[in-house]
């Protein structure tokens, strides 16, 4: 995956537009494939380690969602569970598609590198800031996918210095300082190249 050729890697961003339905998220499977994307990306989150229960919408989720609805109610009703994930994987094995997830907790990181076993993770632009989880994102991909959003150019220059810095497995304490010396250093620079993609 990601070889360096000159075909354009497509993903289909399936999201949570699945609705908490392991039944469409498999039928945005087929589409995926129908359409010919080489991969299809979902979201792997627990809504408890995200969100207070009394966490209000935003202003953008109000407008598609019930008006006494909170965050909370709306993240879980989105969250499928491990086992989902585990079918959806193994469907996307047999329809010979890539399949990719972004983690927006420790514990969805954990169970998509350990038990699903995926090598390429993606982190999303709203995580760019949360330097423990970049962090651990290094520490356990082979590849990564790194949106940088509403980023500026000092945010994501701190961010690829974190990632370095974890991609080379140093066993170093980290530090500012350390992640600051990763980035700018050439076999940093290497690595980088080689195993992080840039949105």
């Amino acid at each position: 995956m990601f070889k360096k050729n000159k075909n354009v890697y497509v993903i289909a961003e399936a999201g949570i537009n699945h609705n908490g339905s392991k039944k469409l998220a498999l039928k945005l499977v087929d589409k995926a494939v129908e359409v010919g994307a080489d991969a299809i990306k979902f979201q792997t989150f627990k809504t408890d380690l995200l969100v207070t229960e009394h966490a209000k919408t935003a202003k953008y989720q109000k407008v598609d969602s019930r008006k006494n609805q909170n965050q909370y109610e709306m993240l879980k009703k989105l969250e499928l569970t491990y086992d989902d994930f585990f079918d959806i994987k193994e469907y996307c094995d047999y329809k010979k598609i890539n399949f990719l997830s972004t983690a927006f907790d420790f514990e969805s990181l954990c169970f998509l590198t350990e038990k699903l076993k995926l090598d390429i993770l993606k982190i999303p632009s709203g995580d760019l800031t949360n330097a423990p989880l970049l962090l651990q994102h290094a520490l356990r991909a082979e590849k990564l996918l790194v949106s940088t959003g509403m980023s500026n150019l000092e945010e994501i220059k701190v961010a690829l210095g974190i990632i370095a810095f974890g991609l080379l497995k140093n066993n170093e304490k980290p530090s500012i300082r350390k992640f600051k010396d990763a980035f700018e250093s050439n076999i940093g620079k290497k690595i980088l190249q080689e195993k992080v993609v840039i949105l």
